[in-house]
């Protein structure tokens, strides 16, 4: 069973994610019961509950004319709930430094919340709770390889293979797809700039308008089609400690 609790100062927005939610986790079949929090009081009370299988808290960053914010409650959050899995909610780019403290697993903007929410579901919670994206395992000629997620720069499509180059220069080459290895990459550490292209963001070094440089001195393009999502996404990889 999910426990969701969603903390934001906005009554709302607040009723509208819980719907959301709600009416998500019930198409997907997964059982959940939520809270709904409009005071920090009120969630501290939902946290001294009995722990309801894997409990979720959905932090708005920026609480307005409130002691504090998501940010600072989830530093106590990572200290007093460690099993807690938290994700940020903002209207707002503005807090990539702060977000390196603390423990969490997403980042929503919340004009993105209709198409983040799915996401998070049915990909960034089931990978984080089984931690299966350290290696990508592909086949080279005959054999499976197992090959570190944290030392590739990025993965490259041409006619009908897929090169993957790592960071201390070497080149393998595979035959499937960038669709079918994507799946199995860590979920927000990887981006598409180009129909042709997934980039590392823990390798990025400059991110230009058309394109991006990583380490080593190694750089892909950034197709016009790709730029916007590719620069949201670099953002919310420098929003979230990795874990």
């Amino acid at each position: 069973m999910y426990h969701l609790i969603f903390y934001d100062d906005e009554p709302e927005y607040l009723a509208r994610i819980e719907e959301r939610t709600e009416r998500l986790c019930r198409a997907m079949g997964y059982e959940a019961e939520t809270a709904a929090c409009l005071t920090e009081e009120a969630l501290w009370r939902e946290l001294q509950g009995e722990e309801a299988g894997i409990r979720i808290l959905f932090l708005d960053i920026c609480i307005r004319e409130k002691r504090r914010g998501g940010i600072e409650l989830a530093e106590e959050i990572n200290r007093r709930h460690p099993g807690s899995i938290i994700v940020f909610l903002t209207g707002y780019l503005d807090y990539v430094s702060d977000v390196y403290e603390t423990e969490h697993c997403y980042y929503i903007l919340k004009e993105e919340l209709e198409k983040r929410l799915p996401v998070l579901f049915e990909r960034i919670l089931p990978e984080r709770l089984a931690g299966n994206y350290e290696t990508l395992r592909v086949r080279i000629g005959s054999r499976m390889e197992q090959v570190p997620q944290k030392k590739i720069l990025y993965l490259e499509r041409s006619l009908r293979k897929t090169r993957i180059l790592l960071e201390d220069g070497t080149v393998l080459e595979c035959y499937e797809k960038l669709e079918e290895l994507e799946k199995q990459l860590e979920p927000g550490s990887f981006l598409r700039c180009h129909n042709s292209f997934l980039a590392s963001c823990r390798h990025i070094r400059e991110m230009g308008r058309t394109e991006i440089r990583l380490s080593g001195g190694a750089s892909v393009p950034v197709s016009r089609r790709y730029s916007p999502e590719a620069r949201k996404a670099f953002a919310r990889w420098g929003m979230r400690k990795v874990l």
